[in-house]
């Protein structure tokens, strides 16, 4: 909790609520599309989610923002479960920070691979770590994730992953390291992963080092890397399994197996282009 907050107050600059969770349900029948929502200096021990009644618009999306100069810093170490929490079909929500998110037992937590999708996505300058599942997109089409981290996640793909037929994804400048599940080459700790459902994805500026398993792991179709670089991975630098791969710009050194695998020797179904 914030110094000088009011648990029933306005909500305004001058008299914050007290926290996230204590006057959100009252937030969100409030909220319009193209609101601004300001998020006050933690520490937060406790869960920021969103169920499926709350969006904004393509145009308009709700933003959640770090007020400036302050820094916001959510930790699950007593509350465990999930940081960011968004089921049903939200959708066209913003975080804009510096954020991080810590100690939970999923870092982001968007739902299961069906059901309502969620779309417009959007995060930035969000830092998540010490979780047990990292970030992973589930069933979201457009999904932006900005200037961000995920390191020392423990779990099976754990890092920053897209599964559920997510589609229309843009991961730009974003650094993914020491995650580790524990079981090394035999593991899944990736730095950055999709499954067979994924579409259309841009990985931009990204670097994956010294992660357990692979730096990037993608089976997704239509995906395109500019400018990555993976190093000190245990097992696999850069591992394309099928679709359509265009990279532009790729440094993999010092991995424990290969730099560069395509579709793990097995016969590819798509095509690469590599520049």
């Amino acid at each position: 909790k914030i110094t000088g907050c009011d648990s029933n107050g306005p909500g305004t600059i001058t008299q914050p609520w007290c926290s996230v969770r204590e006057r959100f349900w009252d937030l969100r029948k409030t909220l319009q599309p193209g609101d601004l929502v300001y998020l006050r200096g933690g520490p937060y021990n406790e869960r920021f989610a969103f169920y499926n009644t709350f969006s904004g618009t393509a145009a308009s999306p709700i933003v959640f923002k770090t007020y400036p100069g302050e820094q916001v810093i959510f930790d699950g170490s007593i509350p465990r479960g999930s940081g960011i929490q968004i089921w049903g079909g939200n959708s066209h929500l913003s975080f804009v920070g510096p954020m991080e998110f810590k100690n939970y037992e999923k870092c982001l937590d968007t739902g299961t691979d069906t059901g309502p999708r969620k779309l417009g996505l959007t995060f930035d300058n969000l830092a998540w770590h010490h979780c047990n599942e990292g970030v992973i997109f589930r069933n979201v089409d457009g999904v932006t994730v900005r200037n961000s981290s995920t390191h020392h996640m423990t779990a099976d793909k754990a890092a920053l992953g897209f599964r559920g037929g997510s589609t229309n994804v843009l991961v730009e400048n974003v650094t993914s390291y020491s995650n580790d599940d524990g079981r090394g080459v035999d593991g899944d700790a990736d730095g950055f992963w999709s499954d067979e459902s994924v579409g259309t994805v841009t990985l931009r500026n990204i670097i994956a080092h010294d992660n357990s398993e692979d730096g990037i792991d993608f089976k997704a179709t239509n995906v395109t890397i500019e400018n990555a670089q993976t190093y000190n991975n245990t097992s696999v630098g850069f591992k394309m399994w099928r679709g359509q791969f265009a990279v532009t710009n790729l440094l993999s050194y010092g991995n424990g197996e290969d730099g560069v695998r395509c579709a793990n020797n097995k016969n590819a179904d798509g095509s690469f282009q590599y520049t």
